[in-house]
């Protein structure tokens, strides 16, 4: 849709050696993700991931060059404190207890890949002027094609077409249109400022879980598992106010 409008840019596939080299990195992650959705809670994804900002603060900042005012260190500080916070268990003060090492080392994997992605992009916009349109749509459709042969070398392809999949076809077509849509504004916002910036904002990802939990399991009546105890409330409420404070220094 964003390459036939043109509103983010035009569609121009690039498939150069770079590309190539970096779909598997890109397939890898997507297995991680399967194995991390189906062991770990809504709000606790993504918990080693909160810490990505402070790194790449350091590779902008003493690799790359580029100026922070201390305003936005100190939001980029916050926003990973918040996210943090929404991982530990607000009775207990410690890590949930699906935070194994088999998961944490996901996660790690996860955010590496997040990181060599944000710099990979800005490499190929400034060297090629490949807009995010036309990078992920490259390197999504690679990364299809080799999951595709995955499950053909397993022979695994009639699963693709059996009753589970069709109902899970609808469902994961809106997924993924929303994950599109905000990798290719995420590129966007890349093109104009740092990655540390912008992942920092990534941590604003379990203010929004959690008012879409809430309405969940208390308005839908949907089982989440998830903690929505008074006790855990006031904790989760004050990890969303750093978040909106480091939100608003970052800016």
């Amino acid at each position: 849709l964003f390459g036939i409008t043109g509103v983010l840019g035009r569609l121009d596939f690039f498939f150069g050696l770079e590309i190539f080299l970096f779909t598997p990195a890109c397939v890898c992650v997507a297995l991680l993700w399967t194995y991390i959705l189906r062991n770990v809670e809504v709000l606790t994804i993504g918990a080693l991931g909160y810490l990505a900002p402070l790194l790449f603060l350091f590779v902008d900042s003493h690799l790359l060059k580029t100026d922070f005012s201390l305003y936005q260190v100190v939001g980029i500080v916050a926003l990973v404190m918040g996210g943090i916070a929404f991982s530990v268990d607000g009775e207990t003060r410690r890590l949930k207890k699906e935070m194994t090492w088999c998961v944490a080392s996901a996660l790690l994997g996860t955010l590496t890949y997040n990181g060599v992605e944000a710099y990979f992009f800005k490499y190929m916009n400034s060297t090629y002027g490949v807009n995010g349109v036309s990078f992920f749509a490259s390197v999504w459709l690679m990364s299809t094609l080799c999951l595709l042969a995955l499950v053909g070398f397993r022979r695994r392809a009639s699963l693709l077409f059996d009753a589970t999949a069709r109902a899970y076809a609808p469902r994961i077509a809106v997924s993924k249109t929303l994950d599109a849509t905000s990798s290719v504004l995420t590129a966007q916002a890349l093109s104009m400022a740092a990655v540390s910036q912008v992942s920092a904002f990534e941590a604003l990802l379990p203010l929004i879980s959690l008012a879409v939990v809430i309405g969940a399991q208390k308005g839908a009546k949907l089982k989440l598992n998830e903690q929505l105890s008074s006790v855990h409330m006031v904790w989760k409420s004050a990890a969303a106010g750093l978040l909106v404070a480091g939100g608003l220094l970052v800016k």
